[in-house]
């Protein structure tokens, strides 16, 4: 993935991707099954209408059932919520890790 697909990917989403997942998803070629791709980002947050739901947050991870993880918008954010996916107000939204690379380790255990 390039600077221009990412930059692609933040103008059809109006948002600026945090620079913690972006670097760690373009160095990084294996990832643990639960952070999506980012040329899945797009139709992930379209799909799940996290704009309309949850506008100012990108979803970047699922548990592949009814779990979503957020960031909010914003190039130097480092902080993942944890949603349900039929509940995508962020009043609801819990504090999953206040640092993303402590979020990695956390998946590790699940």
């Amino acid at each position: 993935m390039n600077v221009n697909n990412i930059q692609e990917i933040e103008k059809t989403l109006s948002v600026r991707l945090p620079k913690v997942y972006v670097d760690y998803m373009t160095e990084n070629r294996t990832h643990n099954g639960y952070l999506y791709e980012l040329d899945e980002i797009v139709e992930v947050n379209l799909t799940d209408e996290t704009p309309i739901y949850a506008p100012g947050y990108v979803i970047i991870a699922s548990d592949w059932g009814d779990l979503r993880y957020l960031m909010k918008f914003g190039e130097d954010e480092t902080t993942v919520y944890e949603s349900d996916a039929g509940d995508m107000n962020p009043m609801n939204f819990t504090v999953f890790s206040e640092d993303f690379h402590h979020f990695l380790e956390l998946l590790e255990t699940v």
